[in-house]
């Protein structure tokens, strides 16, 4: 005859035996806290099971002590709802277990060897239960170094970026301090020698030098608020139709200083429209034609500044050609460092390029370069699109 012992606690050592299993599954699976709390559950639903048949107490209730912490230690202190509710199941289960009557007629005359059974039941169940805490406390804390060491990836990382953002602002700082003395020290140096010269020539001449001297400066502080400007907004997307867009500011630039005689060439569809950062893109095409102008090549026969639209299926692409000097190729890589001038003798701020680029950069573009000297440059911006239509 089969010992009614054996008989009632069979299916809970099936648990007992496939529950590991399933909740290993569960955790290879990614569903951590149910495979944690599919654990806990059947060690508790075994653990109940053994305390209501035990009418001699042969130390299953100890079991229950580890149970109402054990969901802490498992699941972690940031599912609070999920460790109070299995908090207070332990709870329950352990008052039903300890106070209700759920004697079996055998149990009125148990086998000699019951309370042994028992204990190595209860025991087994502990232990086993004590290995499975200590391996998912071991694998928690596995989780907690992979994320702790992530952290610190991106904090170095971070760090990384503030070093160079603040090697940039000390830069910047430097030379915008420097940029905006020297043309100062050399406006008080022209004054000075214009209040000592009666020569009306040479006056005019000192006057002509701190005019060009205060435009620089101007255009200097100008260069700074567009920096700022481009950093500081966030991105305004609007209706923009390009071909008249490019048409205004090739006229508001044609007029400037060194733009005689160059021919500026316009081709683009007609009605080409798009939905971007107008104010951006104003702060691309005038830098690369300003710069197209300024650099061109004195006395040159036919010198020309082309602007090409081009839209693809997923960018959309403006190319600014010029015939001018041309850009080295020891130059060509640092021309959007931040106050980078080819020369010493350069007279721009070294910003323009930088402030482009970080304006194509907001708009998640690029800008490629093909120059040679003494034949001229292309400037390539592409710029991936939204919404966009032609005709």
């Amino acid at each position: 005859m089969i010992n009614p012992i054996i008989d009632f606690f069979s299916p809970f050592y099936s648990i007992l035996l496939i529950t590991p299993l399933a909740s290993l599954w569960l955790l290879k699976s990614g569903k951590i806290i149910v495979s944690k709390m599919l654990l806990l559950t059947a060690a508790l639903a075994t653990t109940f099971m053994s305390a209501i048949s035990d009418p001699f107490e042969a130390g299953v209730f100890m079991l229950f002590v580890p149970f109402s912490i054990a969901s802490f230690a498992l699941v972690g202190f940031s599912h609070k709802i999920v460790n109070i509710l299995f908090s207070l199941l332990v709870g329950a289960a352990f008052f039903i277990a300890f106070f209700g009557d759920f004697r079996l007629p055998y149990e009125q005359h148990p086998p000699a060897n019951y309370i042994t059974i028992s204990l190595i039941i209860n025991f087994l169940i502990g232990v086993t239960t004590s290995i499975l805490i200590v391996y998912f406390l071991v694998e928690l804390n596995m989780e907690a170094e992979s994320e702790l060491k992530e952290q610190e990836k991106i904090l170095i990382s971070k760090n990384k970026e503030l070093e160079k953002l603040n090697q940039e602002l000390n830069r910047f700082v430097y030379s915008v301090s420097h940029d905006l003395r020297s043309p100062l020290s050399s406006i008080l140096g022209l004054t000075n020698l214009a209040k000592f010269e009666n020569d009306t020539a040479e006056l005019k001449k000192y006057m002509t030098m701190i005019q060009e001297r205060v435009k620089a400066q101007d255009d200097f502080i100008k260069e700074i608020i567009e920096y700022s400007r481009n950093v500081r907004l966030e991105l305004k997307s609007e209706e923009v139709h390009f071909k008249s867009f490019i048409q205004q500011q090739v006229d508001a630039l044609r007029y400037q200083d060194g733009a005689e005689g160059i021919t500026f060439e316009i081709n683009i569809q007609e009605k080409l429209t798009l939905q971007t950062d107008k104010a951006r893109w104003k702060t691309i095409l005038n830098n690369l034609i300003g710069n197209a102008i300024k650099y061109h090549t004195p006395g040159k026969i036919n010198p020309f500044i082309k602007i090409n639209g081009e839209l693809t299926n997923t960018h959309f692409i403006i190319k600014v050609e010029d015939n001018g000097s041309g850009i080295s190729d020891e130059h060509v890589d640092k021309i959007f460092d931040m106050f980078y001038r080819g020369t010493d003798t350069s007279n721009g701020s070294g910003l323009g390029l930088f402030i482009t680029l970080e304006a194509i950069k907001q708009l998640n573009g690029i800008i490629e370069v093909q120059s040679t000297i003494a034949e001229g440059s292309v400037f390539i911006v592409k710029v991936p699109v939204l919404n966009a239509t032609k005709i």
